[in-house]
């Protein structure tokens, strides 16, 4: 029998719901609301895996013949992040170098040279 308690080194209040198994086999569990773990297993040597989010994982080997009882406090994981900067404003588009911003320009500039009411030639139905 493995059983024991996993709790947060730091508070140490009881860690709920951690993944407890070992190692290579589909034998283990999760925790309760406790922080507590029981299963059965016939192995005389086995690898305990304990793993939660946000904490670093605890890999130990065990005898469970020996009716084993564990106290197993997990360290939280530290992770190193990037630098973000927010900003209060969105950066304005650059036009520089962009073919379509400069197409779109001269369109714009040439409106009035293709009004369909200037152009004697231009003819709409109505529908």
């Amino acid at each position: 029998m493995v059983q024991g308690v996993v709790t947060d080194s730091l508070t140490k209040e009881p860690l709920p719901y951690t993944s407890v198994y070992l190692k290579g086999t589909t034998e283990g569990g999760m925790t309760d609301n406790n922080g507590r773990f029981s299963f059965k297993t016939y192995r005389p040597e086995a690898t305990l895996v304990i793993s939660a989010v946000g904490y670093n994982e605890y890999v130990r080997l065990i005898h469970p013949a020996k009716s084993s009882k564990f106290n197993i406090a997990l360290s939280p994981a530290t992770y190193a992040l990037d630098e973000v900067v927010v900003k209060p404003k969105r950066e304005r588009y650059k036009k520089k170098d962009n073919p379509a911003v400069e197409f779109v320009r001269k369109m714009i500039e040439h409106r009035d040279d293709y009004s369909p009411d200037e152009r004697d030639f231009w003819k709409r139905d109505r529908y």
